[in-house]
């Protein structure tokens, strides 16, 4: 048995398996052990101080309640708009920003990303702050609607209900399309500058070398964004809790923040704790899933 294993790390089949070996132990011990541990208080009817018994076990009926609180789908609702504002807009306006770096001059460029990549910097709770005082009645932003006619009746902010979700997801844009920008540069780099060549030899015009060339050799750039943007979105819970708390009347309310509020404003654990594993469901159905789907497929196609 020890000949065979010392042989098998001779030629260096388990080498790869030891080296990955810590990292997944602390996988398994910072992500796998809570969660499970999460979905165990969520069987139960507990909170802080309680004990995990027999006499605590409601099976389902975290769940069930969820699905019978009228907040619960608000909050999903809320979840899935912001995540989808969220995407669209930091992956057109991504594109655009790097498309438009790339196209400048190497020296102009070079001055212009630091300047872009600044508010990645930003902790997002110091952001919301800074754009809480941007949108308040008399701040910069409707100081700069006044000259298109707009007033804060036509559009209150972080105080209407119809505008405060839409608030929370400008200010992702502000901090999250430096992200985006650093990413789609790195991609637009990797493609072959022959191939623009090539295009301009042809007579293509530059939104035709931006559609049939550009694009299709981001796809995968645009899969790995949208996975990492998506989750983070569905999850995010700092700016809109820095910005609006869920208000005004659950108006940008989210299953996080939901959760958040359940466990230390009600110190309702096993009910957070359901909350928590729904919003982790709904990011594997919604993102991880994809994601997956389109791995396995590439894949196939490699191998063909």
């Amino acid at each position: 048995m020890k000949r065979s294993l010392s042989h098998r790390l001779e030629k260096g089949d388990l080498l790869p398996a030891l080296l990955i070996l810590p990292a997944l132990l602390l996988v398994f011990c910072i992500i796998i052990i809570p969660m499970c541990y999460g979905l165990i208080v969520s069987l139960f009817d507990y909170n802080l101080g309680d004990t995990l018994s027999a006499e605590n076990f409601v099976g389902l009926g975290n769940y069930i309640r969820a699905f019978q609180d009228r907040t619960v789908w608000k909050a999903l609702l809320n979840t899935l708009l912001f995540a989808v504002g969220c995407i669209a807009g930091d992956l057109f306006f991504g594109t655009v920003i790097a498309i438009l770096l790339y196209r400048l001059r190497e020296s102009v460029s070079r001055i212009l990303r630091p300047f872009v990549i600044m508010p990645l910097l930003v902790a997002p709770v110091v952001a919301s702050l800074m754009w809480s005082y941007f949108f308040d009645a008399n701040g910069i932003i409707y100081w700069l609607l006044e000259f298109v006619g707009v007033t804060y009746a036509d559009f209150p902010g972080i105080s209407g209900t119809g505008t405060a979700l839409l608030c929370c997801i400008i200010v992702h844009w502000w901090q999250s399309v430096p992200f985006v920008v650093i990413v789609l540069t790195a991609g637009l780099l990797s493609i072959s500058n022959d191939l623009y060549e090539a295009a301009q030899c042809d007579g293509i015009n530059l939104i035709q070398t931006l559609w049939h060339i550009t694009l299709p050799l981001l796809k995968s750039v645009y899969i790995t964004i949208f996975l990492i943007t998506g989750v983070d979105t569905i999850k995010s819970l700092d700016i809109i809790y820095a910005l609006t708390k869920g208000g005004p009347n659950n108006a940008s309310m989210t299953l996080n923040l939901y959760a958040y509020q359940q466990a230390f404003s009600y110190v309702d654990m096993s009910y957070s704790m359901a909350l928590a594993i729904i919003t982790m469901v709904v990011a594997l159905v919604c993102c991880g899933l994809p994601y997956v789907r389109y791995t396995m497929r590439k894949s196939e196609e490699g191998s063909v």
